[in-house]
């Protein structure tokens, strides 16, 4: 999720190298580590065989989704547990529609 130090991060990204460190070190080998997952997943037919650092990235956006904007915005407000849950389940259960295994 979106925090101050991620915002602080990306306002300075223009003109430091800290965004690209961030990016390489933070985002990307998270990315690396859930694409390994999900490439196994494919593997043992879970999901349909695709770009497993492709999926990732779409399951990443889709997580955010419901949220960014509010972070970006920095609206206030505690998200509950209720909430969380409800928005992560949206987020798989498409991610499950575009990557679940194919039917046959």
């Amino acid at each position: 999720m979106m925090d101050y130090f991620k915002l602080r991060v990306i306002a300075e990204a223009g003109r430091t190298k800290l965004g690209r460190v961030v990016y390489e070190r933070g985002v990307l080998r998270s990315q690396a580590l859930v694409a390994v997952f999900l490439e196994s997943a494919m593997r043992l037919g879970k999901l349909r065989q695709a770009d497993p650092m492709v999926a990732t990235r779409h399951l990443y956006a889709l997580l955010e989704s419901e949220l960014l904007d509010r972070f970006l915005f920095q609206l206030p407000g505690k998200l509950s547990a209720k909430e969380i849950r409800a928005v992560t389940g949206r987020a798989v259960d498409v991610f499950m529609a575009a990557y679940g295994p194919l039917k046959v």
